[in-house]
């Protein structure tokens, strides 16, 4: 794998421009027991010498039941994560962005490295142009806000482009790679892999090593991570040639 072939990744992609109330559940009080039923008074005995027994005494009531106690209450649920509420300013990308990766965009926020790649990407023409300068994928925050918004905010922060579109800046290799797989590219791995966060970060790596193989692989680069494999194979397979 060499640095030109890996570097297209780089290119294929596009730049970012971007509780519970106590549920206190009192139970209520056990219904009373129920009153045991009067006994009836005895059958008069019969007669003896002429004279009559009187009725037997009447029964006596049975008891009341226990009152029953009352449930236990509800303990409150566990606080949210922290919100990423709109802003008048927020561009249609940046508000989907906090809509659909919060939690990765406050981790870009509190990160210079991913703050830097944000200011860049809000306010140069060129978006392409951060990637690699100001953009720096091998940053794990920056290559998750990147994936994350890749997969879920294309339309408003890529203007709907797939990675596997055409760009100024292509070279032989990036242009197979961005290839049909059914031309012989690898176009299906590439897409994946742009909104992939650790395969992302292995593009940062390659871009940016003198010696990728020596430096990217097994650290940035993680064969482990099904994304990256697959399309570290597909373009060694399929557009070798066109990047050694």
């Amino acid at each position: 794998m060499t640095r030109a072939w890996i570097f297209a990744m780089g290119l294929a992609g596009v730049a970012l421009t971007f509780g519970c109330g106590d549920d206190t559940e009192t139970g209520g009080g056990g219904n009373g027991g129920q009153g045991g039923t009067p006994s009836t008074g005895g059958n008069g005995g019969e007669t003896s010498n002429g004279g009559q027994n009187p009725g037997g005494a009447p029964g006596v009531g049975g008891n009341g039941g226990q009152p029953g106690t009352g449930g236990e209450p509800g303990t409150g649920g566990m606080g949210g994560a922290p919100e990423c509420l709109d802003e008048p300013n927020d561009t249609a990308c940046v508000s989907c962005a906090k809509d659909s990766c919060c939690g990765q965009y406050n981790d870009c926020v509190a990160d210079p490295s991913c703050t830097q790649c944000l200011a860049c990407t809000q306010t140069n023409p060129d978006p392409l142009a951060c990637v690699g300068n100001e953009c720096d994928l091998g940053n794990p925050a920056t290559s998750a806000m990147f994936a994350c918004a890749n997969d879920n905010c294309n339309a408003q922060c890529f203007m709907g482009q797939s990675a596997c579109d055409a760009s100024a800046n292509d070279t032989p290799c990036t242009t197979c790679v961005k290839d049909a797989n059914a031309n012989g590219g690898c176009c299906d791995e590439l897409e994946t892999c742009s909104a992939d966060a650790e395969c992302i970060a292995c593009l940062g790596c390659v871009q940016t090593s003198q010696n990728p193989q020596a430096e990217c692989l097994g650290s940035a680069c993680q064969l482990a991570d099904q994304e990256t494999s697959a399309f570290l194979i597909c373009a060694q397979q399929n557009c070798g040639a066109e990047c050694r």
